[in-house]
């Protein structure tokens, strides 16, 4: 592994620069925000009055600057996750992980918290790879996105590249999308079976074909609306709709 140009293989962890936020948090339950925040530094061996200011500006960005010296027990999830993320930060890491940041928080917070999370991140000059199996962490928190399956890169790149143009339809899975038409593909278009048909122009024919597309990008459309839909009523019944923001796999069905 490489940072900044430089093998960090053979370093012991602590000289590697690297924080690393667990997804339990581990935090000490019995020291107080202060005390948690600065125990790192005060293991490396920062002198006091350092290590005191280092603290308070860490209080100061993750809001906690009224309540430090509150023991990390008597504190919300939310409250606990920016102690955890101070402490990470306070030695300074030249790049930060972050594994599964609110995994540990109920839904009603979370939607708060990566705003907050984003906030915090934001004020910081340090590169942060986030580590998450919820799509809503990565579109709140991200400027890029890699996007791993059974261990290995299936797609990088910045995050409105890759959510919208995913290069496989297991990338498209991923990402949200929803399968539109999955059938032969007959006179440009794709049929499916007791379902209709759906126009893709320039697609030759095969014998089976996928059409994906994201429900945030889809709309009901009519009968009358030239798609053919019909078999299951007026409307479209799984959020089909013309092309504009779809995505066709003509090798990759089932």
């Amino acid at each position: 592994m490489l940072l900044d140009d430089v093998s960090i293989a053979t370093l012991p962890p602590h000289r590697r620069t690297v924080g690393l936020m667990f997804q339990d948090l581990a935090l000490f339950p019995r020291m107080s925000i202060r005390e948690n925040i600065a125990f790192g530094l005060r293991m490396v061996g920062w002198p006091r009055a350092e290590r005191e200011q280092r603290v308070d500006d860490l209080l100061e960005v993750v809001g906690l600057t009224d309540r430090s010296l509150r023991p990390v027990d008597q504190l919300s999830g939310g409250e606990q996750q920016r102690v955890a993320l101070a402490r990470t930060l306070a030695p300074q890491p030249s790049v930060l992980l972050l594994d599964e940041p609110l995994g540990a928080i109920d839904e009603v917070q979370k939607a708060v918290l990566r705003q907050e999370l984003r906030r915090i991140l934001g004020a910081l000059d340090t590169t942060t790879v986030i580590a998450s199996h919820d799509l809503r962490d990565a579109v709140a928190l991200a400027d890029d996105l890699i996007v791993m399956i059974d261990g290995r890169i299936a797609q990088a790149g910045p995050i409105g590249v890759v959510l919208g143009e995913p290069n496989s339809v297991a990338v498209a899975d991923v990402a949200g999308y929803v399968t539109v038409a999955l059938g032969p593909v007959r006179r440009g278009r794709v049929e499916e079976a007791g379902v209709g048909a759906l126009g893709v122009p320039g697609l030759m024919e095969t014998d089976l074909a996928r059409v994906m597309a994201h429900p945030a990008r889809c709309s009901r459309c009519p009968r009358t609306a030239g798609s053919d839909w019909g078999s299951r009523g007026s409307w479209c019944r799984r959020a089909r709709r013309a092309l504009r923001g779809s995505w066709t796999s003509p090798w990759a069905a089932g």
